[in-house]
């Protein structure tokens, strides 16, 4: 039988971490991210794909709760129970800044899985490539589909990808990630890219 999706939705820094910031200081990463992923999240579930997210509240100041290894327990700790009958995957959403200072032409996304990573998240990278391709948002970076191991990736049990949604310090990225909504092309190519993932294998959708 044919277990229900779901997303557990992981926003990479918080207000209290110094996390990418533009050469301008008009778009900060924390910020970013939770737009790109309330806006996701609504899409996800008008289509029937149900969403966890990892991180507390934006203005969390328990440092203790935005720390990697809580998001990861806290992600375990649900699979341990939601897999019975979920198809789960874990997308942690960033955004990427060039190691110059100022503004850069480094521009477009990348898509990361551990080195041990499983088959299913293999499949969910291919998932994202093919669909930010079409959205045309892979920008000027060759391979787009990376291997690294992140914290979240190496330390949740499910099929799990790190987003880095485009630079930071890109001009032309920038007026892409200024302006967040449902219709954002980044939005749609994550919904794209999740929805192609679980028909793949067979999800209940």
């Amino acid at each position: 039988m044919s277990k229900k999706p779901l997303v557990y939705l992981d926003y990479g820094h918080y207000i209290g971490i110094n996390g990418h910031c533009s050469p301008d200081g008009q778009l900060h990463e924390y910020l970013v991210v939770r737009q790109i992923g309330k806006y996701l999240k609504e899409k996800l579930k008008k289509a029937g794909i149900a969403v966890r997210i990892t991180h507390p509240e934006l203005f969390c100041l328990d440092s203790r709760e935005n720390d990697l290894s809580e998001r990861c327990i806290r992600a375990n700790n649900w699979y341990s129970k939601d897999n019975t009958d979920h198809e789960c995957i874990f997308v942690s959403l960033h955004t990427d800044a060039a190691a110059s200072i100022g503004w850069s032409d480094a521009s477009g996304c990348t898509f990361h899985v551990c080195s041990k990573c499983s088959v299913k998240s293999k499949t969910l990278q291919g998932s994202y490539l093919r669909m930010f391709n079409y959205y045309n948002l892979l920008g000027n970076r060759k391979g787009a589909a990376r291997v690294n191991d992140f914290y979240v990736l190496k330390h949740t049990k499910m099929p799990a990808i790190l987003v880095e949604n485009l630079f930071i310090t890109n001009k032309d990225d920038c007026k892409v990630l200024s302006n967040i909504n449902e219709d954002n092309r980044l939005v749609v190519a994550h919904f794209a890219a999740i929805r192609d993932y679980f028909v793949s294998i067979g999800a209940d959708l």
